[in-house]
């Protein structure tokens, strides 16, 4: 008896070192945090540890699978950009990034991600449109200095509204505070009392972005 206890002890020793193991493989992947499209096919993407390169590059393909062209622009310890030469609004993107690896791993692998360009009407040109989960806010940046004049915001999925307020805003930015939105999901949105600096008239803009 006291032997089978034994030999059940090892088994089971064996079987959590096992997934100890396992574990500690996993974390120690290169993974990505967040990527974000910037206005003219800029694509920032951030990891979610310092990682080091090695012959590094990127292949982006569009929702057909067909290849675009795209080059990496800068790269640092957390994060890489790259910029695709030729983008349609409303389009996803999905990329992979090969050569890369998270500081303490052995081996260069890779990692992949997607992206949607957002979709953009009205008078005012937006470079950039980004949700932070932490603070459950939609960051919008405009290409231009903007004014405003009694600002509503809706953002909207379906019949589901999720905008709550503006929590902030300036003459190159807003932050809409919003109810959690799902990772990958895409929102429509609608601001108006906005205009570009210089135009006389205030205005809506509308268009949808990927959380």
């Amino acid at each position: 008896m006291k032997r089978n206890g034994f030999r059940t002890l090892l088994m089971m020793f064996a079987v959590i070192s096992m997934l100890c193991i396992c574990s500690i493989t996993a974390s120690a992947s290169a993974a990505i945090k967040k990527a974000s499209y910037e206005r003219g096919g800029k694509v920032e993407v951030d990891f979610t540890t310092r990682v080091s390169y090695k012959n590094v590059k990127v292949t982006v393909k569009d929702q057909s699978g067909k290849a675009v062209r795209a080059v990496i622009t800068e790269k640092d310890q957390d994060d890489l950009d790259f910029r695709m030469k030729s983008v349609s609004m409303g389009k996803t993107y999905t990329f992979v990034i090969t050569g890369v690896k998270k500081r303490n791993e052995a081996k260069y692998g890779s990692v992949r991600g997607k992206i949607m360009v957002p979709v953009t009407k009205g008078a005012v040109p937006v470079r950039k449109i980004e949700y932070d989960s932490k603070d459950q806010e939609v960051e919008f940046d405009f290409a231009a200095n903007v004014g405003w004049k009694s600002p509503k915001v809706k953002i909207f999925r379906g019949n589901a509204q999720y905008a709550v307020r503006i929590s902030d805003r300036g003459r190159r930015d807003a932050e809409i505070r919003v109810r959690k939105l799902r990772k990958g999901i895409v929102y429509h949105y609608t601001i108006s009392g906005i205009r570009k600096a210089g135009d006389r008239k205030y205005t809506t803009i509308r268009g949808s972005f990927m959380a």
